[in-house]
């Protein structure tokens, strides 16, 4: 009878170990960022690839073929042609040929092509919660850690990733404030009119500038004419093709103020045609260029400080005391974006402790 109690006891105390083992306190999101290796039993790659047919994949993205970062897409594709011995083969079509900004998300997702690179403030209805990452105030230490965050995020159990597979993603270094009006300070900014998009118009709105949404393509002459005092962009555009270092004197550093992140998807459907042990090599793939990106986006980024500085633009870099004063400001845009989300029965502040969570993880 008491070796009985005994061994009741050892099982309350095992059921005990497991269910806590099973239980999680964490309320923001897990990273479900895919294993590299097949699960066990599964074929290996070279009998999947023998088995596998022949696979033509179409990928629209909005820049031009003549822009840096389109040599991170050539690299993951000819990665991929090569680690498949030719069985896949992606295709890019630039400058919006197939597919233009806004619609290349839900075109991919129908099945109009089957991978696609779009940055998401053009799908804010699709993605509510993806906007977190636009927000001003959200600073990482370089391109590459905001690229391996926004990475993370997108690997995470939200809701809004279901229809399509994210791939991989980037961010494009930080934007700054180019133009004919010195920037120093903030009092400077106020009833400035500043050419900006996207969700960065209430940034500059919460600073105290005017929001212009013209196109890049328009901001030249609006320099050029006064119509704008201002662009909000990377430094790359100060040399060609838009060559705004002519139209421009002055260039303030906005570290934190603005992310610029991207994410390349695929169809559903065709990502699931594909053998797993084939899926593996290809998140391998992924993983690579989401540094490979990043290391070209940061030379974009700082060929266009050497180009002002060639045409003797003057830089001006505000100090950390200057910056906190900006980002203070903008702490009510975080409280309003968590209000916001919430009220439409999101989880705005989960997803906001996320984001916080990931600049702590890649800032220390």
């Amino acid at each position: 009878m008491k070796m009985k109690r005994i061994l009741t006891l050892i099982l309350v105390i095992a059921v005990a170990f497991t269910m806590a083992g099973c239980s999680s306190s964490s309320s923001t999101p897990s990273s479900s960022t895919p294993s590299s290796a097949p699960s066990s039993g599964a074929e290996d790659l070279e009998t999947a690839l023998a088995n596998m047919e022949p696979m033509e994949l179409n990928m629209p993205i909005n820049l031009p073929g003549n822009h840096i970062l389109t040599q991170a897409f050539e690299t993951w594709a000819d990665s991929i042609n090569e680690v498949t011995k030719g069985k896949i083969t992606v295709t890019i079509h630039r400058g919006g040929t197939l597919l233009k900004s806004g619609s290349i998300y839900q075109g991919v997702r129908d099945g109009v092509a089957e991978i696609g690179e779009e940055d998401l403030a053009y799908n804010p209805s699709e993605f509510p919660l993806f906007g977190a990452f636009f927000m001003g105030g959200i600073k990482f230490p370089d391109t590459i850690t905001a690229s391996k965050a926004v990475n993370d995020w997108v690997h995470a159990d939200f809701e809004e990733y279901k229809d399509v597979k994210m791939l991989w993603a980037y961010s494009m270094p930080p934007s700054v404030l180019m133009g004919n009006k010195k920037i120093e300070k903030l009092e400077d900014l106020q009833g400035t009119q500043v050419r900006v998009t996207g969700f960065c118009q209430d940034t500059i709105k919460r600073l105290g500038g005017t929001p212009v949404g013209i196109t890049m393509s328009e901001t030249y002459d609006a320099l050029l004419k006064g119509t704008v005092d201002l662009n909000m962009a990377n430094p790359g555009v100060m040399g060609a093709p838009l060559n705004l270092g002519e139209v421009s004197k002055y260039m303030t550093i906005t570290p934190g103020i603005s992310n610029i992140p991207h994410v390349i998807f695929m169809n559903l459907d065709a990502w699931n045609s594909i053998p797993p042990a084939v899926q593996a090599e290809i998140e391998k793939i992924n993983l690579e260029a989401v540094v490979n990106t990043a290391e070209l986006g940061e030379k974009y980024y700082n060929d266009g400080l050497q180009i002002s500085r060639d045409k003797n633009i003057e830089i001006i870099e505000l100090s950390d005391t200057e910056l906190q004063r900006w980002y203070d400001v903008l702490k009510s845009q975080h409280d309003d974006w968590i209000k916001e989300k919430n009220a439409a029965g999101l989880d705005g502040q989960g997803a906001y402790d996320y984001l916080i969570d990931l600049v702590n993880k890649y800032s220390s």
